[in-house]
């Protein structure tokens, strides 16, 4: 069962979620927990696509930056990360 479905909804978990979290982490507490598993899989992976279409959008709009670019900003990210964990 999803979220949506036990919320008696038709929209998509992740934006009902947002819209009533109350609601929803009453709901949530009812479902068992292999339920609870695939919920958590159904919001990360609706996440993932709302970011992805975020990214369609931006290259659209002629928003991009270099292959260069994206992977200097990885190697920045990965040693501040190394860093932190020292």
């Amino acid at each position: 069962m999803t979220l949506s479905v036990a919320c008696g909804q038709r929209t998509r978990t992740a934006l009902y979620w947002e819209s009533k979290p109350r609601r929803c982490y009453h709901l949530v507490e009812q479902l068992s927990p292999d339920e609870q598993l695939k919920l958590v899989q159904e919001i990360k992976q609706q996440e993932l696509r709302r970011e992805l279409m975020i990214g369609v959008e931006q290259l659209n709009r002629g928003e991009k930056i270099s292959g260069e670019q994206v992977f200097q900003e990885l190697r920045e990210r990965h040693t501040e990360r190394i860093n932190e964990s020292k």
